[in-house]
């Protein structure tokens, strides 16, 4: 079973999609973690999943309210303040109940098949601990911008580049979090990079599935590139070993020379991907891209990966 877990703040308009993103996978259950919007997002979570609702079950919650719905409800949901993204993904890891956790973004949709294939991946390869795979970068309405090929993760070249793995397309087994790994929410954008370099520091053993897994809505604002997310992804990069500080060059050019061994930037195959459309999701949109692009779009404006 896989638990796939979507902060949200004030995410009305995006909502309702990524939820028929995951209502139309087998074998899964929604717990949607909240931050106390004000724009219809909670009247509609009401709406939708009347007893999916759970009371706040952490440890400093007042009372002994805490809890969670019943099994068997596929969408859950926690509404209440947090300290943002990252603290929302820990309430939610901890609501769970699946084998297998994945995290998407309340803008963000899962692509058709996507948690089948993972299933029968970690059936043939039952060692392994993290699953990941490709992600599609569209816009709102579902046409395609890029492809974006993922190649197997390495935690020096994250470390001295960037997070090239996107964390909507990664899947953890449950015993990684029962081993006590988190989301550390004292960094407001850059805890899921921290948390992929402890993953692979630690030695759990990754693996990819050949496909796309998700989608990555692309608006023209990308808050990894702001002022503050780019200040606090320096002030990470110098937690790191001096090895891989000072190395930053040569793992640019390494990066570089991968990406190409493993195919990122070869035109990938012809593609068909269906997305949900509307602002209460009330139908799928089927698209197909004889040669789809590869490159991160508006990059040398924005400054984003290659």
């Amino acid at each position: 079973m896989f638990s796939v877990i979507t902060p949200v703040l004030n995410g009305r308009r995006h909502l309702p999609r990524c939820v028929a993103s995951v209502h139309a996978q087998p074998d899964a259950e929604h717990v949607v973690v909240d931050g106390a919007s004000n724009d219809g997002t909670v009247e509609w979570l009401r709406d939708v999943a009347p007893t999916g609702e759970v009371r706040d079950a952490r440890p400093e919650a007042a009372g002994d309210a805490g809890g969670v719905a019943p099994s068997g409800d596929r969408l859950r949901w926690l509404s209440a303040p947090n300290r943002g993204m990252y603290d929302a993904l820990n309430r939610g890891i901890e609501l769970s109940q699946g084998e297998w956790i994945g995290f998407l973004n309340a803008d963000d949709q899962l692509l058709e098949g996507a948690l089948a294939a993972i299933a029968e991946a970690a059936r043939r390869r039952p060692e392994v601990d993290v699953w990941y795979g490709d992600c599609l970068v569209v816009l709102p309405e579902g046409r395609l911008l890029a492809w974006r090929r993922t190649i197997a993760p390495d935690w020096r070249l994250i470390a001295a580049t960037y997070l090239y793995v996107p964390s909507s397309a990664i899947y953890v087994r449950r015993r990684v979090f029962e081993s006590g790994h988190r989301f550390d929410d004292r960094w407001r954008s850059a805890a899921d990079e921290k948390f992929v370099v402890e993953l692979l520091r630690s030695g759990w053993r990754w693996a990819r599935v050949d496909r796309p897994l998700s989608t990555f809505t692309f608006t023209g604002v990308n808050l990894s590139q702001t002022a503050p997310a780019l200040e606090e992804s320096r002030r990470l990069k110098r937690t790191y070993p001096w090895s891989v500080r000072l190395g930053r060059p040569m793992y640019r050019v390494l990066l570089a020379v991968r990406k190409i061994l493993e195919g990122a930037w070869r035109p990938p195959r012809p593609l068909n991907y269906s997305v949900w459309i509307g602002d209460d999701a009330s139908a799928q949109t089927t698209f197909r891209v004889d040669r789809p692009p590869w490159r991160w779009p508006g990059r040398r404006a924005a400054g984003g990966p290659a």
